[in-house]
């Protein structure tokens, strides 16, 4: 297994870790903007604090490997990967802004109240609908260069 592939195995496992953390919390805590503005901020610092640092150990206990240049197979897996993960954030931007029109319509009108998610400003949902979509995108990302290196194109 070559540097890149651990490398996509550790930024896979940050991100699984980090969603479930994200997804649990988001589901028990009290919902007000101040605990969701909170939930946002430290979900932002853990996924860059926690890549940072496992990638320095990856550098470190692979250090020949982490020097040689990244071959032109590697370019192609990480550009398929990039193209793969931007669709499922475009995607969560639609949905997000989707939600937020249909949220200032039916709540507007009193006649639907069940698209307030979570009974805070419109704006916390939106935020909460597009960090959902950036971990999903990085599970993605990191699943397709890993299909990729073990199919072994």
């Amino acid at each position: 297994m070559g540097y890149q592939e651990k490398a996509s195995w550790a930024t896979l496992s940050i991100t699984l870790i980090v969603l479930v953390n994200y997804l649990v919390k988001l589901t028990t805590i009290e919902h007000s903007n101040l605990s969701l503005t909170g939930l946002l901020s430290v979900t932002f610092i853990w996924i860059i604090a926690a890549t940072i640092v496992v990638h320095i150990i990856l550098a470190i206990l692979n250090a020949k490997e982490a020097e040689q240049e990244i071959d032109e197979r590697d370019n192609i897996f990480d550009l398929t990967a990039t193209r793969n993960s931007t669709w499922v954030i475009y995607i969560s931007i639609f949905i997000a802004f989707s939600h937020l029109f249909l949220l200032q319509y039916f709540v507007g009108n009193h006649s639907f109240s069940l698209l307030n998610l979570a009974n805070v400003s419109a704006a916390y949902n939106m935020a909460n609908i597009l960090m959902l979509g950036l971990l999903m995108s990085g599970l993605v990302h990191e699943i397709t260069k890993l299909y990729y290196y073990r199919r072994g194109c």
